[in-house]
């Protein structure tokens, strides 16, 4: 994360701010070289990213209750809660048709909308609020509400039209380069790499 430009902007703009990177001669008693402002400038900035970045869902902390041989121990147990939590759905709300809780709500909100759980942790506040208040696990105003997903949905970076779009400017970019050029004309010379077994 510290090479990615987009984090490497924001976590040197928070630095600045912070005043973070003011050098004190009295800490050094010299000037510093240029490799050494690098290596500092790096330091503060991976210190801030550490600091502000929030890992949650899929790329969160590696844990041990990720491993398999956890996993495998706590599967009858997830089971267990699995059909419990199925049985007490079918009751409370097909058998007794009770309204749904807010927790309920949010659960059908995020399977509507298709997303996992830590995607949904992942939100901000602000579009969670969002999408409860447009009330999308109600049926009728879900398929009248699909709009305005399909317009948020468009603004992020999960959509097939924008993965396209970076694949054609990567195309083009690298059409381009003269790096790519020549590898172009190395691989129609000679062709790609052929592996005989008579040599093994």
């Amino acid at each position: 994360m510290v090479r990615d430009p987009k984090h490497r902007a924001k976590a040197k703009e928070l630095a600045v701010t912070e005043g973070r990177f003011h050098v004190n001669k009295r800490d050094v008693g010299r000037r510093l070289t240029r490799e050494e402002l690098k290596e500092r400038e790096d330091e503060v900035i991976r210190s801030v990213i550490v600091e502000t970045v929030d890992l949650r869902g899929d790329c969160g902390v590696p844990s041990i209750r990720n491993t398999l041989l956890v996993q495998l121990f706590i599967f009858p147990f997830w089971l267990m809660r699995l059909i419990f939590w199925a049985i007490r759905w079918i009751i409370l709300f097909y058998i007794l048709r009770q309204p749904y809780g807010p927790e309920e709500q949010e659960f059908l909100t995020r399977w509507k909308l298709g997303f996992s759980q830590a995607r949904w942790e992942s939100l901000d506040e602000d579009a969670r609020a969002q999408f409860m208040q447009l009330e999308l696990w109600i049926p009728a105003k879900f398929s009248a509400s699909l709009w305005i997903y399909r317009i948020w949905i468009s603004k992020t970076a999960d959509t097939k039209a924008y993965r396209e779009q970076q694949a054609e400017e990567l195309r083009i970019r690298s059409a381009e380069s003269t790096n790519y050029k020549r590898y172009r004309r190395y691989m129609k010379r000679t062709g790609p790499a052929e592996i005989n077994l008579e040599g093994l």
